[in-house]
């Protein structure tokens, strides 16, 4: 299965552009022991594993976007077994090999009303794509992260153009977020 989703320019709306690296203009190479992998600055990938974010000119703003495409993976070393996957996140996925303790997100401490991306998306078969908004706060009090504002959005059906997506952020609560 073959699952391609170009991601270019996410913008908060109604907020400062705060999201790092949102037209995934810059990219770097990752190292782990004798690995090497190319990813977007401040974006996580699995890419460790095998190239599944890649950086293409096929951009709607800019030079450059990223595109997913979904790869086997044999994950059995991992208890896993075998998966099929694409993932990119703001997160730091090498800290979770190094530390145990993987790190998600990026300081953010305001209130938009959404979060307008443009993508493009073409699965093969019965290839799904998700899109996850998550603002949080740290609730020291009980050791964790409380959400304050999420968004999940499900991708199914052929987008072979540049499309404009906002996601409307459903809140839970007066609060703000520090992430």
């Amino acid at each position: 299965m073959l699952l391609s989703l170009f991601c270019v320019v996410a913008t908060l709306v109604y907020a400062q552009n705060t999201i790092p690296n949102p037209s995934f203009e810059n990219w770097k190479t990752s190292r782990y022991l004798i690995y090497s992998w190319e990813e977007p600055v401040d974006w996580g990938t699995i890419n460790m594993f095998g190239a599944s974010v890649i950086q293409t000119t096929d951009a709607k703003v800019g030079t450059y976007a990223a595109k997913l495409v979904s790869r086997e993976y044999d994950m059995s070393d991992f208890g896993m077994g075998r998966i099929n996957t694409a993932q990119m996140a703001t997160a730091d996925y090498l800290a979770a090999i190094q530390t145990g303790e993987p790190r998600f997100g990026f300081s953010f401490t305001d209130r938009p009303q959404a979060l307008r991306l443009w993508y493009k998306y073409m699965p093969a078969g019965i290839d799904t794509a998700q899109v996850y908004v998550s603002l949080q706060k740290w609730d020291g009090s009980k050791s964790e992260r409380q959400e304050i504002a999420k968004k999940i959005y499900q991708l199914t059906e052929t987008v072979s153009e540049w499309t404009q997506l906002t996601l409307i952020l459903d809140y839970e609560n007066a609060d703000i977020p520090d992430t």
